[in-house]
């Protein structure tokens, strides 16, 4: 199973019914936020939740480093999934950095080989 890492978040709300047996991915993925050693990779990501007693879904709202925002609808998915949806964008933001710091953040990518070029 991937390991979670705060790195790139800035916050991550949590919102679910605590009385429904079907939100069990939600309070594991909450659990996991809050470990210790995931806690480690970013001690300032501000980790807050909410109980409810509706029956909407359960919801997982991400606010990463640069801002951008991403609200996960949790109904019927796993923690495992949550988890990867938060990992995939971090490591986006990551490459983005990575090709920032080479020079090469102007640079489009063509899925023809060859056709690169600088925007």
């Amino acid at each position: 199973m991937g390991r979670l890492s705060l790195a790139q978040l800035k916050r991550v709300h949590v919102q679910f019914n605590a009385l429904d047996a079907a939100n069990s991915s939600v309070r594991e993925f909450l659990s996991r936020c809050t470990a210790p050693k995931t806690i480690e990779s970013n001690p300032k990501c501000e980790i807050t939740h909410r109980l409810r007693i509706d029956d909407q879904p359960p919801v997982v709202a991400v606010e990463f480093a640069n801002g951008a925002k991403e609200v996960i609808n949790c109904r019927d998915i796993s923690c495992q999934d949550i988890i990867k949806r938060v990992q995939q964008k971090t490591e986006e933001m990551d490459t983005l950095a990575i090709l920032k710091a080479a020079g090469l953040d102007n640079l489009q990518l063509s899925a023809k080989p060859g056709a690169s070029r600088r925007a």
